[in-house]
C-alpha cells in the first residue's frame, strides 16, 4: 500500500498546487513543468528548508555523495544550481528558494523571504529549471542600488538576458560599462556610483562612499558613452595611473622579445657553448 498517489495536469496557462498527506507520505509542491504534462508522483515528506547559499549547496552536495545518496540525476540538477544561482544578482541569491526534484527526493533551500522560487527538475535525463518572480521584483531590483563589482555587474547582466529585458541598447551600455570599468584604478573602483540608463531602464551600483559618479548612456547618433565625474584629486590619480599603466605596458612590449626571436636567442647562444 502506498502512502499517496496523486495524478495532477498541468494545463498551458498555469499549474496545479497541491498538498496532501497520507500516512508517512505527502504529495508536494510542484512549481513548474512544461505545458501539458499529466502524471502522477509519490513524494516523501520534504524536510525543512535549508540556508541557500552557494556554500551551502556545496556542502549538502558533498554530504549526499560522502554518503552514498548522490544519483546521477540528482548530481546533473545540482551541477545545474551551481551553474544557474552564482549568476543571480545580490537581490534575487537573499531573497530566494530553490527546490530540487529528482524522482522522490525533494530538497528546498532559502534565503530571506523566498520570493524568487527556482524549480529544478529534469525531462528525459536532462535538467531543467523554472525562475519564478514577483510581478515588482525586477522593478525594485532597477531601483536600489547593487554593490558595485565587476561580478555583480555580469550577474546584472545575466538576469536581464535570462529575463527577457535586455536591449541591444542597454547590451552595448552593460558591455561598455563592464569594460571600462575593468580598466579603473582600485581607487576608483572601490569608491564610486555607477549609472546605467537606457530607454527607460535604470541600473544603479555603488561601492564604497560612491565619490566617483560613473554615468554610462546610449545616444542615437553615438552609441553608448561612459563618463566618470569625480573631485580633481581623484581625476588626477586616475589619469596618471591610467597613463602610467599605459606606459609601462607600452615599454614591457618594446622590452618583450617575440616567442620566435626568443627561441632564436637561446638557441644561438646555446650553439655558441
Amino acid at each position: 500500500m502506498v502512502n499517496f498517489l496523486g495524478l495532477i495536469y498541468l494545463n498551458s496557462k498555469d499549474f496545479v498546487l497541491l498538498h496532501f498527506q497520507a500516512g508517512k507520505g505527502v504529495l508536494s509542491r510542484i512549481e513548474s513543468y512544461p505545458k501539458g504534462i499529466q502524471m502522477g508522483l509519490i513524494f516523501s515528506r520534504p524536510p525543512c528548508p535549508l540556508p541557500l547559499s552557494v556554500e551551502s549547496l556545496l556542502r549538502v552536495r558533498s554530504r549526499l555523495e560522502s554518503q552514498g545518496k548522490m544519483t546521477n540525476e540528482l548530481r546533473s540538477l545540482f551541477d545545474k544550481v551551481l551553474q544557474v544561482f552564482p549568476l543571480e544578482c545580490v537581490g534575487v541569491q537573499e531573497n530566494a528558494k530553490v527546490v530540487v526534484q529528482s524522482g522522490s527526493e525533494i530538497l528546498e533551500f532559502i534565503s530571506g523571504k523566498g520570493e524568487c522560487v527556482f524549480t529544478f527538475f529534469t525531462i528525459d535525463g536532462q535538467p531543467h529549471y523554472n525562475l519564478r518572480k514577483p510581478a515588482s521584483f525586477l522593478t525594485q531590483l532597477l531601483r536600489d542600488p547593487e554593490p558595485l563589482s565587476t561580478m555583480n555587474l555580469l550577474r546584472m547582466r545575466s538576469n536581464l538576458e535570462t529575463q527577457g529585458q535586455m536591449t541591444d541598447e542597454l547590451r552595448s551600455c552593460m558591455d561598455l560599462a563592464l569594460n571600462e570599468y575593468l580598466q579603473e584604478p582600485k581607487f576608483v573602483q572601490e569608491n564610486a556610483r555607477m549609472v546605467i540608463q537606457s530607454r527607460g531602464k535604470l541600473l544603479e551600483f555603488s561601492s564604497g562612499r560612491g565619490e566617483c559618479q560613473i554615468c554610462v548612456f546610449f545616444f542615437a547618433n553615438r552609441g553608448a558613452q561612459y563618463d566618470l565625474t569625480a573631485s580633481q584629486f581623484i581625476a588626477v590619480a586616475r589619469m596618471l595611473n591610467r597613463k602610467s599603466d599605459t606606459i609601462l605596458n607600452f615599454i614591457l612590449q618594446l622590452m618583450r622579445p617575440s616567442i620566435p626571436n626568443l627561441i632564436q636567442l637561446i638557441w644561438e647562444r646555446n650553439w655558441r657553448w
